[in-house]
């Protein structure tokens, strides 16, 4: 879904709340609460296909033997589940940095007053028309989201690594 459309829903989602007008409820519409439940809403998919690969390939012999063995549902997720999900998770959020980190139609209509982004510091100076000061912020953009991704290959290439090693010793 575009940032636009997820940016306008939220922001009725939120105004609704805000017009209740009570006391013990907060103005919440242009908070960062609001900026990170967009970006949440926006994103989710990417977590949640990563996440559910990683339980299709994992398979469920390991958690049934776990149950099998008593273990209740939650302590079979903490002790199975997530150890052996820490790739997809770590490569899910990773994946999730890098495309907040870039966002900016949902960050320009939601963002708190005197909020600036690296996104949105490139496009206001962009649309002054300051292109070479626009490149400073686009290339930081640029440089930790690789710097991100190249973290995120080297870990997972090492937990492969590991992996392998495993596998070679138990055969």
């Amino acid at each position: 879904m575009p940032g636009t459309v997820v940016a306008v829903g939220v922001m009725a989602v939120f105004g609704a709340f805000d017009r209740l007008s009570e006391a013990f409820l907060p103005v919440i519409s242009g908070t960062l609460v609001a900026i990170a439940f967009a970006y949440f809403v926006r994103f989710f998919a990417i977590p949640s296909q990563l996440i559910r690969s990683g339980m299709e390939r994992m398979g469920k012999p390991l958690e049934e033997a776990s149950r099998v063995l008593g273990e209740r549902p939650l302590n079979t997720f903490l002790r199975v589940n997530v150890p052996l999900l820490r790739g997809a998770i770590f490569a899910a959020a990773m994946l999730m940095f890098v495309d907040i980190l870039k966002e900016l139609p949902l960050t320009l209509i939601l963002r708190p007053a005197n909020f600036e982004t690296l996104a949105t510091i490139a496009f206001s100076l962009a649309k002054e028309g300051r292109l070479q000061a626009c490149a400073l912020p686009s290339l930081m953009i640029i440089a930790v989201s690789g710097v991100g991704l190249a973290f995120m290959q080297r870990w997972m290439s090492h937990l492969d690594r590991v992996t392998s090693r495993k596998e070679d010793c138990e055969c």
